[in-house]
């Protein structure tokens, strides 16, 4: 349906609510297992190209998430 979610503030949320919170923590990831949601990923950077993918970040190029692979 084209539908998101650009972002939410949850720490105080997950802090007066902790049980409540993991629940939907457990829902996000059964969606997620379930092809229902995906997160947008920007770009996957190398690991010697971290620097780069922080920059990207700072000079707001960035629109989703950034990845950066750590192991091959």
């Amino acid at each position: 349906k084209g539908n998101s979610v650009s972002g939410v503030f949850w720490s105080t949320f997950a802090r007066l609510e902790p049980d409540l919170n993991r629940q939907n923590i457990n829902a996000l990831f059964k969606l997620w297992e379930d092809h229902k949601i995906s997160p947008v990923v920007y770009k996957t950077y190398s690991f010697d190209l971290a620097r780069e993918a922080f920059d990207d970040i700072l000079q707001r190029k960035v629109m989703g998430k950034v990845s950066i692979k750590v192991t091959e």
